[in-house]
């Protein structure tokens, strides 16, 4: 659990780095040796190109506890700022007295030898909590940031502690996850098992957001260690998750439901109900609710001659394959291959590519045994499934049908764009940049969770002759091959969550279907924005008023701009530029004086 590496694209340049820990000695792939130049005690945070194994970048590693001895080191991607993915690193080490020495610390790298910290949490000197075998790292609260979790402690974005659990210690697991579907998009909750609790608790459940307990499940004399627990909706005749340990099945509020013999290690999405499965020691296997019995649905090296890792694991496990259900890597017999085992079941159910939800995608860089990979959503048999939604009419956009339904209930239209408007339906985010030429166009509110799905999102009539913009996160490597014909611009715009967007524009005669494709499943970045215009007739040179004329009254008004009249205020100023140097002033208004005689 702990090897110090992962993989991410850190940069975003559509090439994933290597980051892993390094020391005095190690041989990077262009045959050169690292040297920390500080005695052969030098610990650091390397990056290396992904395709050739090259030093790019490197950080030291916090010298705080190096005396005592190496740090061992975990690490997981997280958005700390919403926008540029961060590395997140729990380092580690053990004093003689067997106490521990515990510190976060995070790095930035954007690209070149720059490779910065943006902050460190001694949790040591400045308080911490019970830890497990894993960090989270999840966005709690909802607010586009991530924060950094323990079992019994969490950070804000910004390395602050948020809170910490009272009366929980140590325990081998733990989740992070949306539990309830009557709370889907609105909160999170911890589940863990404990080890040896002097208290004797043995499982607990709490807000992840808060650190409130929700219960707790106590029992034998302090010196119990429940070992391993598992949470997911195995039952679909209660609300919400289940978990489970060697306690039996408990229900959402902590009440035990009855014994359970189905071993608790990894849960998994397999068959093609919605209901979890579990993987245990090479065996996918499924809880039968009706008779409270287990049966196997596969074993791996029965499928395909492969081995697993420590402690019956898998040496990953995900959505890869992008239908919803996940898929078991192992290594071959020999090791010399990898071996990728997929579910054949047939589903009925259409939902998002799991790797595009953030907090699923950074437990997919997570290290640490038995690392189950959880959901800012909830996915279950009683999970919401939205009902289509009659279609939209504004002034331009006619019969705006949104087809994805997982999502519609966040699309909207809205009038006259400007800067400060909200740009999505489901989010806050705000226009904090606007070119000129997109003020006051109509709005297209699409949901920035759609950018999740891989199919087309809706589709509208142009009620007009129109000019539609299609506004791209600026972080979108490959933009969707439906934008293909569309022509890229040099308009500019921004949202309040510090993302640049790239704009490309299309016009379509009155009565022309649009359809809104695929975000291009970028599910780190955010949903491309829509703005449609009506098209206008070429511009009257003078006509800075845009009445339609050029006339004195364009000359009157330029004169009291230049001036600095207060509350003067030219609708196009680019019809007065006669000069044509893209400025104003009172040479432009001379020749405008000229030109006049001629238009009257």
């Amino acid at each position: 659990m702990w090897d110090g590496a992962t993989v991410y694209d850190m940069d975003c340049d559509g090439y994933a780095e290597v980051l892993v820990r390094i020391a005095d000695g190690v041989t990077f792939g262009d045959g050169k040796k690292y040297s920390s130049n500080s005695g052969g005690n030098g610990q650091a945070i390397a990056v290396l190109d992904g395709r050739t194994g090259k030093l790019k970048a490197s950080v030291n590693l916090p010298q705080d506890y190096m005396n005592i001895g190496p740090m061992a080191c975990m690490m997981e991607i997280g958005y700390l700022d919403g926008v540029n993915p961060a590395l997140v690193c729990w380092i580690k080490s053990r004093n003689s007295d067997k106490s521990f020495n515990s510190i976060m610390v995070t790095y930035g790298y954007a690209g070149g030898n720059t490779f910065k910290q943006l902050w460190k949490y001694d949790a040591s000197k400045y308080g911490g909590g019970g830890e497990a075998h894993q960090i989270r790292v999840a966005d709690v609260d909802y607010n586009g940031k991530d924060e950094v979790l323990h079992m019994g402690y969490a950070l804000n974005s910004d390395g602050t502690l948020r809170y910490q659990v009272p009366e929980v210690v140590h325990g081998d697991l733990w989740f992070t996850d949306s539990f309830s579907p009557a709370n889907d998009g609105k909160e999170m909750y911890c589940y863990g098992v404990q080890q040896r609790n002097p208290s004797t608790l043995l499982e607990f459940m709490y807000n992840a957001s808060t650190g409130k307990m929700l219960w707790t499940n106590y029992g034998g004399d302090g010196n119990v260690d429940i070992g391993r627990g598992n949470v997911g909706d195995f039952d679909p005749n209660y609300a919400g998750f289940e978990s489970y340990s060697f306690q039996g099945m408990l229900d959402l509020k902590g009440n035990k439901l009855y014994d359970c013999d189905m071993y608790p290690s990894i849960r998994l999405w397999w068959d093609g109900d919605l209901l979890a499965e579990s993987y245990n020691d090479s065996k996918i296997e499924k809880w039968n609710y009706e008779n409270k019995t287990t049966s196997r649905l596969a074993t791996t090296w029965k499928i395909s001659e492969c081995a697993s890792s420590d402690r019956g694991a898998p040496m990953f496990y995900g959505d890869i394959l992008g239908d919803w259900r996940e898929e078991i890597i192992c290594t071959g017999y020999n090791y010399d291959s990898l071996v990728i085992i997929s579910t054949t079941a047939p589903t009925e159910y259409r939902n998002e590519c799991l790797a595009q939800d953030p907090c699923y995608r950074n437990c997919m860089t997570a290290k640490g045994y038995y690392q189950s990979h959880m959901l800012d959503y909830y996915l279950g048999s009683d999970m919401k499934r939205n009902d289509p939604i009659a279609p939209i009419d504004g002034k331009l956009v006619k019969q705006l049908t949104v087809t994805d339904l997982a999502h519609n209930t966040g699309w909207g239209l809205a009038e006259n764009a400007a800067v400060g408007s909200v740009i999505y339906g489901d989010r806050e985010f705000t226009y904090t940049e606007l070119s000129d030429k997109l003020t006051g166009a109509e709005i297209i509110r699409t949901a920035c969770d759609s950018k999740k799905t891989d199919a087309d999102l809706a589709a509208f009539t142009a009620g007009s002759d129109i000019t539609a913009y299609v506004l791209l996160d600026k972080r979108v490597i490959t933009p969707p091959q439906w934008l293909n014909d569309w022509t890229k611009t040099d308009l500019t715009a921004a949202a309040s969550n510090d993302v640049n967007y790239v704009i490309y524009s299309k016009d379509y005669a009155e009565g022309e279907n649009i359809i809104l494709g695929t975000n291009g499943m970028s599910g780190n970045c955010v949903n491309y924005a829509v703005l449609v215009k009506e098209q206008s007739a070429e511009p009257i040179k003078g006509d800075v008023n845009m009445d339609g004329l050029f006339d004195t009254a364009d000359v009157e008004l330029l004169q009291k701009w230049l001036l600095a009249v207060p509350n003067t205020h030219l609708a196009d100023w680019k019809a007065a530029d006669f000069c044509e140097d893209d400025k104003l002033d009172v040479f432009d208004l001379c020749m405008m004086k000229l030109e006049l005689p001629e238009k009257s």
